[in-house]
């Protein structure tokens, strides 16, 4: 996700509208949210761009908790962030992610 991910804090599941709407606020204008107790809830401009920011998201967290386990991690700068977002989350690269998750999955 390049970044912090804000936590939503209610740990309820998302079954009304009232939950739903306090989530979609919450997110605003960024790409998703850790949903405290239930996992996450990642936006796009359409479902590859969702899917792929979703499959990054649980990529990175797994090589976040790998890095703690060995030492500690050295985390992008915020100007990183900003370079590496520019380059990965264009539509080519997002493509060219979808391309290969749909092939590992066989689709």
């Amino acid at each position: 996700m390049l970044g912090e991910t804000p936590v939503f804090l209610d740990p309820r599941l998302i079954v009304d509208e009232e939950i739903g709407t306090r989530l979609a606020k919450f997110i605003g204008k960024g790409a998703g949210a850790l949903l405290r107790g239930n996992g996450t809830a990642i936006v796009g401009k359409d479902v590859v761009d969702a899917v792929v920011r979703t499959i990054f998201l649980e990529e990175s967290a797994m090589l976040q908790l790998k890095a703690k386990q060995i030492g500690r991690p050295i985390y992008f700068s915020p100007e990183e962030v900003a370079e590496r977002g520019a380059v990965a989350l264009e539509t080519p690269h997002m493509l060219r992610a979808w391309q290969h998750y749909c092939w590992e999955a066989g689709v």
